[in-house]
């Protein structure tokens, strides 16, 4: 099946998710991950993969819901519990702990034991979100079909991101992504990659291309590294960024 995610976890093990299941590679080996008697993952392939230091491993999975792995044991959530319904799109952890989900649905932050799903009273509009992210300052900010917003840290409702993007009017960003110096970068079909903000949070006075490409699909960061653009027809472009200072 498709491999849809890979991450890796504290202890160096490779995890992959694919629409087929959970797999994980040791460094000799791949196998497809089988929980504890009498405990069970979701039947829906995994999606989106967050390692997270304490040793769990959160998945979204397709169709709806989340599993937790931490110690042996393999906690669940769907609708029941209160999170959107729809396949989940990306999972992030806020400076206060707090986890958070997109989804084709919505937006959720889990509180305790359920999801608090994200609408008007919260200052976000619903709907298909793709993704959600923190940034180093502790903001947390989510792409929806109606545009870019933020939740700054300390604060109690999202606000509206006016971005200056390249080209026309009223297409929106397709991705956004955090670097490691705490800039946040967008993506945008047919123009390429484009800085939304600077590593303190504010926004550049005009919008310039860091990179043109007509179909890009996603920019992936990594400590230490260059930017990695994806593209709609499966071209990886490693590539630096520029000052972001």
């Amino acid at each position: 099946g498709a491999v849809r995610n890979l991450a890796q976890g504290v202890d160096g093990v490779l995890w992959i998710a694919s629409e087929r299941g959970l797999f994980q590679f040791d460094g000799v080996r791949f196998e497809r991950f089988e929980p504890p008697p009498g405990q069970a993952l979701l039947p829906y392939g995994a999606h989106i993969l967050l390692p997270l230091p304490d040793t769990a491993l959160w998945i979204g999975h397709f169709t709806t819901g989340v599993s937790v792995l931490h110690r042996g044991t393999v906690v669940t959530y769907g609708t029941r519990d209160g999170l959107p319904g729809g396949t989940v799109t990306s999972i992030a952890r806020d400076s206060a702990g707090t986890v958070w989900a997109s989804t084709t649905r919505g937006l959720a932050r889990l509180n305790g034991r359920r999801w608090e799903e994200i609408g008007p009273d919260g200052g976000y509009p619903g709907g298909f979100t793709e993704p959600v992210l923190v940034d180093r300052r502790g903001s947390v900010w989510a792409l929806s079909t109606d545009g870019i917003y933020v939740l700054e840290r300390g604060a109690t409702r999202f606000q509206k991101r006016d971005v200056t993007e390249p080209g026309e009017r009223g297409a929106r960003a397709h991705w956004i992504a955090s670097a490691p110096d705490g800039s946040i970068w967008g993506v945008k079909r047919p123009y390429g990659l484009f800085r939304i903000a600077d590593a303190q949070g504010n926004a550049p006075s005009a919008a310039a291309v860091a990179f043109a490409d007509t179909l890009p699909f996603g920019v992936t960061f990594a400590r230490g590294h260059p930017a990695v653009l994806t593209s709609v027809t499966g071209r990886l472009v490693v590539l630096s960024l520029p000052d972001t200072a």
